[in-house]
C-alpha cells in the first residue's frame, strides 16, 4: 500500500499501471522458468528409467 502511494504521488497513474504490468510479467516469467526446470528434470528421470529398463532386459 505504501509503495503504491509513493509511486502514485511521484509519477502519476500511468506509472502505476506500468509497475503492475511489469510485476505480472515478471511473475509469469518466473513461473514458466520453474515449470521448465521441473519438466526437464522429469524428462531426464524418465530417460534414465527407460535406460535401466532396457539394461535389465
Amino acid at each position: 500500500e505504501n509503495l503504491y502511494q509513493l509511486v502514485l504521488r511521484s509519477a502519476g497513474s500511468w506509472h502505476v499501471l506500468f509497475f503492475v504490468v511489469i510485476i505480472f510479467l515478471g511473475s509469469f516469467y518466473l513461473v514458466n522458468l520453474i515449470l521448465a526446470i521441473v519438466a526437464m528434470s522429469y524428462d531426464e528421470l524418465q530417460k534414465k528409467a527407460e535406460e535401466e529398463e532396457q539394461a535389465e532386459e
